[in-house]
């Protein structure tokens, strides 16, 4: 399934919109649009992800490059925005970690770590205390 049909999915389980009509009327946008997203005729503009990724909570720069991932045409525009949305990726497990040393560990507690996404473990674990 496509980032766009994911995200009008999501959007009607989270609103409890029952159809595509009713996702439609509540984007304020014509039904129409909604079976272009649907059916591949018309990808999401970017404006449009955005006001979704908003509503659902979500990141609005990961739903945009996924979304150009999804409508790129030549392999190396997939790869390029395959390789932008790695990057989003490492950079957000990188936030996570120094938050959580931040904000989540206490003196005395130890938390072990042993790798961040796409890299490879080093030999054995650090324990920060």
């Amino acid at each position: 399934m496509n980032t766009t049909n994911k995200l009008l999915n999501d959007l009607m389980k989270r609103y409890g919109l029952r159809s595509d009509y009713a996702i439609s009327k509540f984007l304020n946008c014509s039904h129409s649009r909604i079976s272009h997203y649907r059916n591949g005729r018309a990808t999401m503009d970017e404006l449009m992800a955005y006001r979704i990724a908003d509503l659902l909570g979500r990141d609005p720069a990961e739903l945009v490059a996924k979304i150009n991932l999804d409508r790129a045409k030549r392999p190396e525009e997939k790869a390029a925005w395959r390789k932008i949305l790695k990057q989003m990726g490492d950079a957000a497990a990188i936030l996570a970690f120094c938050s959580g040393l931040c904000f989540g560990v206490h003196p005395g507690e130890a938390v072990a770590v042993t790798a961040l996404p796409g890299k490879a473990p080093s030999a054995g674990q650090m324990h920060i205390m």
